[in-house]
């Protein structure tokens, strides 16, 4: 079972700021400690205090790549983040299309809804990204993208 490493640093400051709740929350998520991201989520309910793009973005990125669980607990606390643009990085969509990761399309498409010909990885869009060799991805994930609804360019 996992130490509560991050617990003592938010239960030792009475008013944690943003700065230490991000810093706690992305601990939770590094060590895949699920239910202290869960704790920290439910106990922070007033994180971030204020609405810079900056103070969520890195716990965006960091549970999108700890895995479809962390990225759960995520969402269901920030669901504004459900459809977060990550610059040239791209998009959720993109960023599971490339990593061949179907149940994470899967999530993202069926259970929240957003649009598989929204999603681009880097810049360019998944439709097109399918049909080359975007880093080895389309050759396990070209078959699955008409099923999600992809139109192919």
């Amino acid at each position: 079972m996992p130490q509560n490493t991050t617990a003592a640093v938010a239960d030792n400051n009475p008013y944690p700021d943003d700065a230490n709740i991000s810093h706690c929350l992305l601990t939770a998520i590094s060590s895949k400690d699920l239910p202290e991201l869960k704790r920290l989520l439910q106990t922070s309910p007033n994180f971030p205090s204020t609405c810079q793009p900056h103070i969520l973005s890195p716990i965006h990125d960091s549970a999108f790549h700890a895995g479809l669980e962390a990225y759960k607990l995520v969402l269901r606390a920030f669901p504004q983040l459900k459809s977060w643009d990550l610059g040239h990085l791209g998009d959720p969509i993109g960023l599971a299309a490339a990593a061949n990761d179907i149940s994470f399309l899967t999530y993202l498409l069926d259970e929240l809804g957003l649009d598989a010909n929204e999603g681009r990885f880097c810049y360019t869009p998944v439709s097109v990204a399918v049909v080359g060799d975007c880093h080895g991805s389309s050759i396990r994930w070209r078959p699955m993208a008409s099923s999600f609804g992809v139109t192919i360019v």
